[in-house]
């Protein structure tokens, strides 16, 4: 097949360890990770205009969207493994982005010659540039969307992701993000009203 291991991603399963009223697979995760960071670059680009100092342009939207597109290019060897596993500590993380590395390497070198840049691209996805913050910012959107819809759907499973996305917020609420502070500021209170009921603090 033309996209070789890539079209594994449309059989992997995320939230695999929860009871989900609907399933979503790596391949539908990227295209919404995908569609976030394009509302994001466009909001970008309206607002840091020529002469900002976060000056954007499209090929920095560009730049984002090849990142989002291969962030977890990975997974259609690993699987998709709970974020809260995964983050359990500092040595696993570490293993498993070794193990990571090797994956994607596998999956990468099946698409043929001419896909050589492929890999330090998927190895700097979400790296400290703008592009990469940006990329970060959109896939928990995503994961936020996600639940938005399992919990619409009175599926109460997911307020045991609670903790984590409450984690995964605070990365946003580092200084480094101040260049999109309004959207962060929203997705925090979108946050609030998704797992409404809950103890859900805002930070």
């Amino acid at each position: 097949m033309l996209t070789g291991d890539l079209i594994r991603l449309r059989f992997v399963q995320r939230f695999g360890t929860c009871a989900v009223q609907f399933k979503e697979s790596v391949a539908e995760h990227s295209y919404y990770t995908a569609m976030y960071a394009m509302l994001l670059c466009e909001w970008l680009q309206e607002n840091y205009k020529d002469g900002d100092i976060h000056r954007w342009g499209c090929s920095n939207t560009a730049e984002v969207l090849r990142r989002a597109l291969i962030h977890d290019v990975e997974e259609a060897r690993t699987g998709d493994c709970p974020r809260p596993f995964k983050h359990g500590s500092a040595s696993l993380l570490a293993a498993m982005q070794q193990g990571a590395a090797k994956a994607a390497d596998h999956v990468l070198s099946g698409l043929g010659e001419g896909c050589e840049d492929l890999r330090e691209l998927w190895l700097v996805a979400k790296d400290p540039s703008l592009e990469g913050r940006v990329l970060e910012f959109a896939d928990y959107l995503s994961v936020l969307g996600y639940c938005a819809l399992e919990l619409g759907s009175r599926n109460e499973t997911m307020l045991e992701h609670i903790d984590d996305i409450q984690g995964y917020a605070r990365l946003f609420h580092d200084k480094e993000y101040d260049f999109m502070r309004a959207l962060v500021e929203d997705a925090d209170e979108l946050r609030v009203f998704i797992f409404k009921g809950v103890d859900c603090e805002k930070n």
